[in-house]
């Protein structure tokens, strides 16, 4: 896994307020509608990428290894 120095350089600052933090668990729905459960990364702020404005995002670690999955607050599912 990347360190922090190397994932804000890919990702940009680690946003300063967030519902979800680095290191909790979620489950979470991909945009295929996948239910997936991984930890948090990190914690992209939001802002406008040219010219368009992005909410912020959490880069979510899944068991696979690969790249992490893109999502927002709305995709995470609340804990029963």
């Amino acid at each position: 896994m990347p360190d922090i120095a190397q994932l804000e350089q890919m990702y940009g600052p680690l946003a300063k307020h967030s519902d979800y933090k680095v290191g909790k668990t979620i489950s979470y729905l991909t945009t295929e509608g996948e239910r997936r459960r991984g930890e948090i990364i990190w914690v992209c702020q939001a802002g406008d990428v040219v010219g368009m404005h992005c909410p912020l995002q959490y880069l979510v670690a899944v068991g696979n290894g690969g790249f992490p999955d893109v999502i927002t607050q709305t995709d995470i599912l609340p804990d029963v």
